[in-house]
């Protein structure tokens, strides 16, 4: 469920500047709805009760300016709950509903008020069962209709009456099928959120015209080229698949397998946002159908999780799937399927189980990568010493992929020019494949490189340019951050006042890292006019807010540690300064961030230091040692 509200909310796991690992959903929601004003509605969670009961709590116990309205068959049971039981539908609107519904199926037919009224009166005035109804009229005149309605069996007594009456309603619709119709219905029905056309025809393997049949009956609609059917005749055709159950479940499974394993690819291609949207439009079968196969069949299941990874980091959902792949690692254990050793490594790593053996199987994996991007999640948990140039190759999203590491290794030992040479490198590759994720990495890292050799002018360009192509993406996360680092740059220059808005804006929502990163900026605004009571409690925020992770984050955390480095200078407490500037340099260090710990040098130089000869000084301590 949580996931569920990240998805409404349009929010995501975390940027793409992110490293591998998923954040916990519920920590992203509580910092995406912190300080927010705003009414979050959950509709029909009598299925999710209890999941939706402990979402509410926690939501509602970290984010004070949070309402939430809940629709459901039973109350959550939580401590300040208002209930507010919601009758059916007034008989004037009912008989409107059933009016409207039967004439568009039956233009000019003569409806008897009374009779009409004693039919949504049989329903229950469900608007389901009076859309059912009234779609009967194509076949029955409308005393038909009643009597039918009156002989309808309640089913399971034991159940709530509007159940029993919706689902007496969809039955007597079912009845009135013919032998298609009810195998297109039944076989529709494992799919999760809709099907396109093509799908549909494939999946149940009959044509067009018997689905057709089935929208002229109401028992499927059709908006924007996707069919679906309301979750109570889904439930109802789920059920009367029988025996039959295993293979429709494989057969959607099987379609949405060639449908990932084609899109995998081209995601790292100028054709990236077309199949972005295409596996979007899928994306509750993909998982429904992950769903399935890491119970029925784990061969299925790896090369699905696999082939949807890099949409689901696109996309921000990482965590959403997790589960599903954390069971299937610990089912399979160390038992990798022949051929299947890449999809292996993907699965373990995301799911944080069975490191030492990826690194095994890996070493002797003795080919090129089809999953090249494999190598970032594998660099993150610590064994990418076993990562040779025979993994990679010679297309140019893997030759950018091996500019952007070169990029970053010179970065972080230090050396401005050489990195720079990568980077550019990188990004004629990226853009030459057309990735936007690529591109937009490759000039946040050269923006990067501009701050540092002090032309914050340039970086600025960079940043913007980066903005544009995260825009295109649709991620919000990176944007929040990338406008941090366009807000420092701001500052550099003097624009104060345009640097708070954008600080103010970013801390209204985003990642827990992005969150760190504005209340940082705000701090070193305060800090800079003298405020230092202000830009303690600041730069405190930050620090709170800060949540280990990726190297940006960290850089974050080092920049937070040495404004508190500055603030105790300014008090003139020299101890507490050298405590925050030590902890800010060793922890880059610890990451093997030269340019981040030489600011944390130049503190405890107390300025004696340019940057540029802490970074030299500490070059000439470390990297030899690297």
């Amino acid at each position: 469920m949580p996931q569920a509200v990240i998805g409404a909310l349009g929010l995501r796991d975390a940027g793409l500047f992110s490293g591998g690992e998923s954040p916990d959903p519920v920590a992203r929601l509580v910092a995406g709805l912190t300080d927010r004003r705003i009414l979050l509605v959950l509709d029909n969670c009598e299925h999710v009760v209890d999941g939706a009961a402990r979402l509410a709590r926690r939501l509602l116990a970290a984010c004070p300016a949070l309402r939430m309205l809940a629709t459901s068959r039973e109350a959550l049971g939580l401590t300040g709950e208002s209930l507010c039981p919601l009758p059916s539908l007034g008989t004037p609107d009912t008989i409107r509903l059933f009016e409207e519904r039967a004439h568009a199926v039956r233009p000019g037919y003569r409806l008897d008020a009374g009779t009409v009224g004693r039919i949504c009166a049989a329903v229950d005035g469900l608007p389901l069962g009076i859309e059912l109804a009234a779609a009967r009229l194509r076949s029955f005149e409308l005393d038909e209709v009643e009597a039918r309605l009156r002989q309808l069996s309640h089913g399971d007594r034991t159940a709530e009456p509007r159940h029993q009456t919706l689902r007496a309603v969809v039955a007597w619709s079912w009845d009135l099928l013919d032998a298609d119709e009810r195998t297109m219905a039944k076989r529709l029905a494992v799919f999760a959120g809709g099907a396109r056309l093509s799908a549909a025809e494939e999946v149940c393997g009959l044509p067009a015209d018997v689905l057709a049949g089935l929208v002229d009956k109401s028992l499927v609609e059709v908006n924007a080229g996707r069919y679906r059917m309301l979750e109570t005749v889904r439930a109802f055709c789920v059920d009367q698949l029988g025996d039959e159950q295993e293979q429709a479940r494989r057969s959607h499974a099987a379609y949405f397998l060639r449908l990932a394993e084609e899109a995998e690819p081209r995601l790292r291609t100028r054709d990236q946002l077309d199949w972005l949207a295409t596996l979007t439009a899928e994306h509750a079968n993909l998982m429904a159908a992950l769903r399935w196969a890491v119970g029925a069949d784990r061969k299925i299941a790896l090369r699905l999780a696999a082939n949807t990874a890099w949409y689901l980091y696109l996309r921000g959902l990482r965590s959403e799937g997790l589960p599903l792949v954390v069971e299937l690692i610990t089912a399979l254990d160390k038992e990798v399927p022949t051929g299947l050793v890449e999809e292996y490594a993907l699965c373990a790593i995301s799911a944080g189980l069975r490191l030492d053996h990826v690194t095994e199987v890996m070493r002797d994996l003795g080919r090129t990568l089809r999953f090249p991007y494999l190598v970032m999640l594998w660099a993150a948990i610590g064994t990418a010493e076993v990562i040779t140039m025979e993994m990679f190759g010679d297309d140019p999203w893997s030759r950018a992929f091996v500019e952007t590491a070169e990029g970053l290794r010179t970065l972080y030992f230090g050396e401005l020019v050489a990195s720079r040479a990568a980077f550019e490198q990188a990004l004629a590759s990226f853009r030459e494949v057309g990735d936007r994720w690529g591109i937009a990495n490759t000039l946040d890292q050269l923006a990067g490189i501009a701050a540092l050799e002090g032309d914050p002018v340039a970086s600025l360009a960079l940043t913007d340019e980066a903005l544009q192509v995260i825009g295109e993406l649709g991620d919000v996360e990176d944007a929040a951050e990338l406008q941090c680092r366009r807000a420092d740059n701001l500052l550099r220059i003097g624009e104060v006042a345009t640097a708070r808005a954008i600080y103010d804006r970013v801390a209204e929502l985003g990642t827990p890292q992005a969150l760190a990163a504005a209340h940082r900026g705000l701090g070193e605004i305060a800090r800079l006019a003298g405020d230092l009571d202000t830009a303690r409690a600041l730069y405190g925020r930050a620090l709170s807010e800060y949540e280990p992770g990726p190297i940006i984050a960290a850089e974050i955390r080092a920049r937070i540690l040495c404004g508190l480095g500055a603030i105790a200078t300014a008090d003139g407490d020299a101890e507490r300064a050298r405590e925050h500037y030590e902890q800010a340099r060793d922890e880059a260090l610890t990451r093997l961030n030269l340019p981040i710990a030489a600011f944390a040098e130049q503190g405890l130089s107390g300025g004696d230091l340019t940057w540029e000869q802490a970074l030299h000084r500490l070059r000439e301590r470390f990297v030899s040692l690297w």
